[in-house]
């Protein structure tokens, strides 16, 4: 009888059932090629990585792009109706950094009506914040409220908008609850003056 063990050893002889001789084991990949390979494996992961970190900075970048201007040429920019929000973002920030405040607030306006329905994420949630405070700040209470509450669902951890609230409640002469709102803003912020000054003014209003 034919037995494997004969089979096997018939093929190592190439005596086989076939008559001819067995087909040869394909030799190993060399290791050039395999180190080819790998080196292909590595190009590709580190695009990908490269690619990803480049998605997830492309608004860190146009940020950064955007602040190099000067007033003047994002006041012109910021004009076009179909401005980028994060560039009207950016030119209202640099009108509270120069102490023009109330100028933000058309310009917010715009950024809010240009963005996409139902936005999220950190651009949306401070153009929010800023309106609602630059709102807050010009006695427009009721506006105000609606858009701090609306940064306040994308992030509750800005102190801006407490201090937006404080100032609400200064304005309707409920200064228990402005301080309450002055407390949070400065735990969350303690190294921004605006809230201290709030909270004096508060102090000052309850000694009337």
């Amino acid at each position: 009888a034919w037995l494997p063990e004969d089979r096997v050893a018939a093929e190592k002889n190439g005596t086989g059932g076939g008559g001819g001789s067995a087909a040869p084991t394909p030799a190993p990949p060399t290791r050039r090629k395999i180190d080819r390979v790998r080196l292909v494996s590595l190009l590709v992961g580190l695009a990908i990585l490269a690619g990803s970190g480049l998605y997830l900075r492309w608004d860190a970048l146009r940020e950064w792009s955007y602040s190099r201007q000067s007033l003047a040429q994002l006041k012109t920019e910021a004009a076009r109706p179909n401005a980028d929000p994060l560039l009207r973002l950016v030119y209202a920030e640099k009108l509270i950094a120069a102490g023009r405040s109330p100028e933000t607030i058309p310009v917010l306006g715009d950024a809010v009506n240009t963005l996409p329905t139902n936005p999220s994420g950190p651009i949306p949630q401070r153009i929010y914040s800023r309106f609602g405070h630059a709102l807050a700040l010009g006695g427009f209470t009721e506006d105000a409220k609606q858009f701090l509450d609306l940064a306040r669902r994308l992030d509750s951890n800005d102190a801006r908008i407490y201090r937006g609230y404080a100032l609400i409640f200064l304005s309707l002469k409920n200064t228990q609850n402005a301080l309450k709102q002055i407390e949070i803003a400065n735990t969350l912020e303690p190294e921004n003056p605006e809230g201290w000054y709030l909270q004096g003014k508060a102090y000052n209003e309850l000694q009337k």
